[in-house]
């Protein structure tokens, strides 16, 4: 099911576009922009740039997966409501700086997230093991268990950068070392 949602230029030239059913209010915008990006439906973020109710933003189920690969940098948009996602990673490290050599291996640096609620609302749980050896010391033990959410603010408008928010913390349930 579809439905037409109507818009104009800023030179009053009527124009029409198929945007998803899922919208609670009609399309319509008289903003400078000529199309109608994205669908129309519940918003995939906490906020809009501009008044065009056809820019929803947030995650686009038909696009590529988007992770926030463990230890590297965070995606800007988020799962989705209803979706769940498990992403995990290995990280090594050598570092000899003449003296001592240390190995690190952090594995598997497993994080969990969750779409709740919205499309801009996300769970996140993260746990990893780490394994290290300085020297003649063997250092081994599970991380503090990492609990944050993920606020979907802002969607990509022309220039204007789509944003996240991500509150986090570490509840302190790992090993001592």
């Amino acid at each position: 099911m579809f439905r037409t949602c109507a818009w104009t230029t800023v030179l009053g030239l009527a124009s029409l576009a198929v945007c998803s059913a899922k919208a609670a209010e009609p399309c319509a915008s008289t903003r400078l922009f000529s199309a109608c990006k994205g669908s129309c439906g519940s918003p995939g973020t906490l906020f809009r740039w501009s008044n065009r109710p056809c820019l929803t933003g947030g995650p686009d189920l038909s696009e590529p997966l988007v992770t926030d690969r463990p230890d590297f940098t965070e995606a800007s948009s988020t799962v989705g409501q209803g979706v769940a996602q498990i992403e995990m990673g290995y990280t090594y490290v050598y570092d000899d700086d003449g003296t001592t050599t240390t190995k690190t291996h952090v594995y598997p640096e497993t994080l969990l997230r969750y779409g709740m609620l919205r499309n801009w609302l996300e769970l996140r749980v993260g746990w990893t093991y780490l394994n290290q050896s300085e020297g003649l010391i063997d250092t081994s033990g599970g991380s503090d268990l990492y609990l944050g959410f993920k606020l979907g603010l802002t969607p990509q408008d022309g220039p204007r950068p789509e944003m996240a928010l991500i509150p986090q913390m570490f509840v302190p349930t790992g090993d001592r070392d």
